[in-house]
């Protein structure tokens, strides 16, 4: 079974595929900061360019990828989406503010993103989908309370285009938990069962 759990910033997404995996002995591959662009002093995302958030999104991909097809049985922690979906979102709320765009930019990121999406139909088999339901705390805002609602917007858009069965999962943790369990009891007892 391959699960992955998606959701904006901020939404539980880490706590909840750590948590169902411990419960399921499903694996949750482990993934590298996405910070300190190649041929750049380091930096966090925040204060990387455009460009650079591309590069840190590619080198994200590529380590979900291959740590995902080397796992058979696995929880994705944010999945092949997560990545392009905050960089067309990042792209899209400065076009909006009226930064400067790179129209060519904000295409190759679309076009990343339809890649991934295709990957992520041939990867998963269902999509735990987490929604905001509460702000982020003042200490940690990386994004504003739009971006997430944008980003929310953006992988329920991607998701159900995969044709993959999305899944929202919506309060407490032992809520989801709660709801993730059944769902995933009842796809693995479909799949027994299947012919």
């Amino acid at each position: 079974m391959r699960v992955a759990v998606v959701g904006a910033h901020g939404v539980g997404k880490s706590t909840l595929a750590g948590e169902l995996g411990r419960r399921t002995s499903l694996a949750v591959p482990g993934l590298d900061a996405m910070r300190d662009p190649v041929g750049s002093p380091p930096r966090s995302l925040l204060e990387c360019t455009e460009a650079e958030v591309v590069q840190l999104s590619l080198r994200r991909y590529a380590q979900r990828v291959e740590q995902e097809s080397a796992t058979p049985d696995m929880i994705s922690d944010g999945s092949v989406l997560h990545e392009w979906v905050y960089a067309a979102v990042r792209l899209r709320r400065q076009a909006l503010s009226g930064a400067r765009q790179d129209g060519v930019l904000t295409d190759v990121v679309a076009g990343l993103l339809r890649e991934a999406a295709a990957r992520a139909a041939r990867t998963y088999d269902l999509f735990l989908l987490l929604p905001v339901e509460f702000p982020l705390p003042p200490e940690d805002r990386p994004v504003s309370e739009p971006f997430r609602a944008d980003a929310e917007a953006l992988t329920r858009e991607v998701t159900t285009g995969t044709g993959v069965p999305v899944h929202l999962l919506d309060g407490s943790v032992e809520d989801r938990l709660a709801a993730a369990a059944s769902i995933l009891g009842r796809v693995r007892h479909e799949t027994v069962n299947s012919p």
